[in-house]
């Protein structure tokens, strides 16, 4: 009987004995199967942490540019007052050529006929493209330099009419280039 229990008691640990190697074998497979999911992982850290700093690099030099900008912006429209004072000073130096008075007094920007008159187109030309006024705000524009200057104006000029007298400048631009190129 003794040999028996003997031959159970060796069955048993040998059992016991298989099932601690199969255990150890799952054990080892999981730990592989681990470690390759950490290096899979790790990776994908390492490319996104890449990627974000590449994406981080891109966001800093749009930022950079972004400011650049706004401080030529900023600087430009602090040049507008001087430039707006300086386009007013040729105008009144411009009239005193032509020997017009700029003094008190009343001044009619149409003829009695309606025609604009030509120191009023000079202005309105000089205050779209050298000063860069929008068209649509020449009239109020033209009527706050006369003010300035302390001149009555007795009619104004339509926003139409001063993108008409833009349009002429255009045009004569272009026929005194093709006659100086001739």
């Amino acid at each position: 009987m003794a040999e028996k229990e003997a031959k159970k008691a060796i069955r048993n640990v040998r059992k016991r004995e298989l099932r601690a190697l199969q255990k150890a074998d799952s054990a080892t497979t999981k730990a592989g199967n681990l470690q390759t999911q950490v290096a899979e992982l790790t990776a994908t850290i390492e490319t996104e942490r890449r990627d974000a700093a590449r994406e981080a690099e891109v966001v800093a030099e749009r930022l950079s540019e972004t400011k650049k900008k706004l401080q030529r912006l900023r600087e430009q429209l602090s040049r507008v007052p001087s430039r707006l004072e300086r386009a007013i000073q040729r105008a009144v130096q411009k009239q005193e050529q032509l020997g017009a008075s700029v003094g008190p007094g009343t001044r009619c920007i149409k003829s009695a006929a309606g025609v604009v008159e030509d120191w009023a187109r000079d202005l309105i030309r000089s205050l779209v493209i050298k000063v860069g006024v929008p068209v649509t705000k020449v009239p109020a524009v033209f009527l706050l330099v006369a003010q300035a200057l302390g001149v009555n104006v007795e009619d104004t000029v339509s926003d139409r009419t001063c993108r008409r007298i833009v349009l002429e400048g255009g045009v004569f631009a272009k026929t005194w280039l093709a006659k100086e190129i001739d």
